[in-house]
């Protein structure tokens, strides 16, 4: 079983428009290994799977969503998120 997983930035307004958004991920602290999720002019992209944070962090890991106008102005937000390992026991 997999969840899918739903990341939107409604409300952001800027004159410069088209606005776009791009939503990435860094497993580890330690590195600055961007993993991208979606860029593009949608403010909620598609439904998407996150791997299994590190345990060593409680299965945590930073997501950031970053809001950019065009002339390439932006706004970042950085926020926690945790994703674990969930077990099903079936009988």
């Amino acid at each position: 079983m997999e969840t899918l997983f739903t990341i939107e930035c409604p409300g952001w307004y800027d004159p410069d428009l088209p606005l776009s958004y791009k939503f990435s991920y860094i497993i580890r602290a330690d590195t600055t290994q961007e993993n991208l999720i979606y860029i593009g002019s949608e403010m909620s992209p598609e439904p998407f799977n996150l791997p299994v944070g590190p345990k060593e962090n409680n299965y945590t890991f930073n997501l950031t969503a970053t809001i950019s106008d065009a002339f390439g102005s932006y706004a970042e937000v950085d926020f926690k998120v945790r994703v674990r390992i969930s077990f099903i026991l079936t009988l």
